[in-house]
């Protein structure tokens, strides 16, 4: 979501994917943690390639998924690779994250995996995006901790403490916060 031009997903597939990511994503820890009905609605900000998309989705068969990417091929992709997985209850949507003036309609929760620091200007995007969600909606974000890696190459990671302190000011409050995951945190907060 940042301006450099972006590879096409069958490329970003194999980093965005690689052998190991179930081993430290726990994509199915992740989705116990988080507690959802059967029936849930769950929107995926940044959804990518779809992994997480595509777990959630085969977890909740009685509920819907709505895989939201600013990407047009992203979108693409997923909505082919979900297609071909003969996976019927996820929705991939093109979304405009410079405005987030879509109207998802109701959902359960609001999930980011490894998107929540690509986002500029994110106190005020999810202050728009806190109004366009009933109070008590969750959103729930996972991203990786900081490495001495990251520092040293500047990539921009966003540290747990700033986005507590960042959702607070846009609207949303701290619910719960998990350690199982070992790359990254998962806190999880409630529209106020």
């Amino acid at each position: 979501m940042s301006h450099h031009h972006f590879a096409q997903p069958e490329v970003l597939i194999d980093r965005l994917e690689p052998p190991d990511r179930d081993a430290w994503q726990k994509p199915d820890a992740v989705i116990r943690a988080l507690g959802l009905p059967a029936d849930a609605v769950v929107a995926e900000l940044g959804a990518g390639t779809g992994y997480f998309a595509l777990h959630l989705a085969q977890a909740l068969p009685e509920g819907r998924v709505l895989a939201l990417d600013s990407q047009p091929a992203m979108v693409r992709y997923l909505a082919e690779r979900a297609r071909v997985q003969g996976v019927s209850n996820l929705e991939a949507l093109v979304i405009a994250h410079k405005g987030f003036e879509e109207d998802i309609g109701a959902v359960n929760l609001l999930l980011l995996v490894d998107a929540y620091h690509h986002i500029p200007n994110r106190v005020e995007y999810f202050g728009r995006v806190a109004r366009r969600l009933a109070s008590g909606t969750r959103l729930a974000v996972i991203d990786r901790r900081q490495s001495e890696d990251d520092i040293a190459a500047g990539r921009p990671r966003v540290v747990e403490a700033v986005v507590i302190v960042e959702l607070a000011q846009a609207g949303f409050g701290l619910l719960q916060r998990f350690d199982f995951l070992p790359r990254q945190y998962f806190l999880v907060f409630e529209r106020l």
